[in-house]
């Protein structure tokens, strides 16, 4: 193989290898950019799920005292009679 010809080798296999380079650099963007947004997804649901947590316990804790208060007798209310009426609504009636 003449020297030229051993050159233009090396000039085509300089460029396959630039162009690969390219080519694994703008995976590696779109990879570090997939990572990005599921990082971001990730700490989304878990503040949903937090959040999530504490209102069911929030409800856990209120489901628990209304239980209390309804199984307590002496928290329980008795029915007011109904007032007597007045002269005033017993003429109206008439």
């Amino acid at each position: 193989m003449r020297a030229w010809a051993r050159t233009a080798d090396h000039k085509d296999i300089a460029g396959a290898i630039f162009r690969l380079n390219l080519t694994i650099q703008n995976m590696q963007s779109s990879f570090d950019a997939t990572v990005a947004d599921i990082k971001a997804t990730i700490a989304n649901l878990e503040a949903l799920l937090q959040e999530r947590d504490a209102s069911l316990t929030k409800a856990r804790n209120q489901m628990r005292g209304l239980s209390k208060l309804v199984g307590n007798k002496s928290e329980s209310r008795q029915p007011e009679p109904p007032a007597s009426k007045s002269e005033a609504e017993k003429k109206a009636e008439e």
